[in-house]
Order: C-alpha cells, then sequence, then structure tokens
C-alpha cells in the first residue's frame, strides 16, 4: 500500500518512478495530488495486476 494523499509538492516524475520500482502494489491512495497523477501514471496503474484499491480523488491533470 501506499498513501500520498496531499502531497501537493509530489510531481509526476516521482510517482513515475514510485509505480515502476514497486509492481506489487494493491492499494494507492493518491487523493489531493495534484501535480503527481496524470494521463501518464494512469498507464502505469493499469499495468497493476495486484490493484484492489485505488482512489485519485481530486486529481486534476487527469482528462477523459
Amino acid at each position: 500500500m501506499i498513501d500520498l494523499s496531499g502531497c501537493i509538492n509530489l510531481y509526476a516524475n516521482a510517482f513515475y518512478l514510485v509505480l515502476k520500482q514497486n509492481p506489487d502494489l494493491a492499494k494507492i491512495q493518491m487523493s489531493g495530488c495534484f501535480n503527481a497523477v496524470d494521463d501518464k501514471a494512469m498507464i502505469l496503474i493499469s499495468d497493476k495486476n495486484k490493484l484492489s484499491f485505488l482512489d485519485i480523488s481530486y486529481c486534476k491533470r487527469i482528462t477523459d
């Protein structure tokens, strides 16, 4: 599990590294991480086979 809720100074490149270095993440809590979660991060998250929980509420850099 990783919980980085409200880390407004976390940026996308650092989050990509976290995702790549932790392939077996089951829970990701990123609520309020305005700068970290974007479309590329979502692609990396979609590769997580063991993911059972994801909270990306208030992440404004994700497009439809």
